[in-house]
C-alpha cells in the first residue's frame, strides 16, 4: 500500500463503457504523481491482473459498479481478500445509494458519481494510495462510513461494554437478519430479496442496527457479532 517510488500512484482502471474507460484515464493523466499501469472492461480479467506478479503492483484500483461479466462489487470484495493493501474508488453511472452499503461492507475507500470524477476522484485517488477513505455525503446520510484499508483487516471493533445475551435485546429481530444476510455475503438487493422489502428499508435496518451496536462501519457489525457468537 502507499506511493511507489519516486512517489508515483501506480493505478488502474476498470470498466465496461470504453468511453467511460478513455475519460476515468484521461482525468487520472492529469495528475502529475499518477501513472495508469493497465485498464481493462472486464471485471475477470481485472482479477487475474492482480494476480499475476508482472501486472499487480498496484497503489489504486478504480472499479465501476456495473460491469458486463462480475460486479464492480465482487470485483473489490476478491480484491481486497486476495491483495489487502490496495485502495479501491469505486465509480458509477447510477444513483450511489443502491451500491452505498456493498461498497462500504466490501472495503472500497469511497464511491463517486461519473459525473462528479473530474473534482472529486484526483482526492479519492490521492487518499487512496495512502490507504485512507474518503467519506461522502450520501454515505454518511445512511449512517455509512467508507473504511480505511487498514481497517478491512483486523478491524477494531467495539464492543461498547454489550455483553453477548444483551446485543439481541438490542436489535429486533429484523435488523438481526439483516446483519445474518450481510455476514453471509449477500448484496443489499440480495438482503432486500430475503426479508421481502425494499432496498431502503434494508438501508434504514442497518443504520439504525449500526447506531444500537455503536459501530462506524458495516464490516465492523458483523464482526463485532460474529465475535459474540450471534451469526
Amino acid at each position: 500500500m502507499g506511493e511507489a517510488a519516486g512517489g508515483t500512484i501506480r493505478l488502474a482502471v476498470v470498466d465496461n463503457d470504453p468511453y467511460s474507460l478513455r475519460g476515468l484515464t484521461a482525468v487520472i493523466g492529469r495528475m502529475r504523481e499518477c501513472t495508469v499501469l493497465w485498464r481493462t472492461e472486464l471485471g475477470t480479467d481485472a482479477l487475474r491482473r492482480c494476480m499475476d506478479p508482472k501486472t499487480a503492483s498496484l497503489d489504486v484500483m478504480i472499479v465501476d459498479m456495473s460491469l458486463d461479466d462480475i460486479s464492480g462489487i465482487e470485483v473489490c470484495r476478491r480484491v481486497r481478500r486476495r491483495c489487502p493493501g490496495i485502495g479501491l474508488v469505486g465509480v458509477t453511472a447510477y444513483s450511489p445509494e443502491r451500491f452505498l452499503s456493498d461498497a462500504a461492507a466490501c472495503g472500497m475507500q469511497t464511491l463517486i458519481e461519473k459525473r462528479h470524477v473530474f473534482e472529486r476522484l484526483p482526492q479519492a485517488i490521492r487518499l487512496a494510495a495512502q490507504g485512507r477513505a474518503m467519506q461522502t455525503d450520501a454515505a454518511e446520510g445512511y449512517g455509512i462510513r467508507f473504511p480505511d484499508v487498514d481497517g478491512c483487516v483486523g478491524q477494531d471493533v467495539r464492543t461498547a461494554g454489550f455483553e453477548a445475551e444483551d446485543i439481541p435485546q438490542r436489535l429486533s429481530s429484523r435488523e438481526m437478519q439483516t446483519m445474518r444476510c450481510y455476514a453471509q455475503g449477500c448484496s443489499t438487493d440480495e438482503v432486500a430479496a430475503n426479508l421481502g422489502v425494499n432496498a431502503t428499508t434494508v438501508y434504514s435496518y442497518q443504520k439504525r442496527a449500526l447506531n444500537k451496536l455503536h459501530a462506524r462501519t458495516l464490516p465492523q457489525a458483523v464482526c463485532m457479532l460474529a465475535k459474540k457468537g450471534l451469526l
